[in-house]
């Protein structure tokens, strides 16, 4: 998301020793705290549309199955007009 190399590349070349490497703390550190967030956030959409997809696939099955299998019973008429 951020060019950190060369904020620490310019800290590096403005300050002198001791503010130079306290300066550089804060960029390596976004540097190195920006992407796990982004990739835990990537991960849960993977997993999420996984799950969702595969969930989706599940009730198309039980549908076709359900209506073949209703397909398969003959109606029985309940009503005892015969006596």
């Amino acid at each position: 998301l951020q060019n950190t190399g060369v904020a620490i590349f310019f800290l590096r070349l403005s300050l002198p020793e001791p503010d130079r490497d306290l300066a550089i703390v804060v960029p390596i550190f976004v540097a190195i705290a920006i992407p796990i967030p982004l990739i835990i956030i990537h991960g849960c959409i993977v997993i999420y549309r996984f799950i969702k997809k595969r969930y989706e696939k599940n009730d198309l099955i039980t549908n076709i199955n359900n209506d073949r299998d209703r397909s398969e019973y003959e109606v029985i008429d309940n009503n005892d007009n015969d006596q």
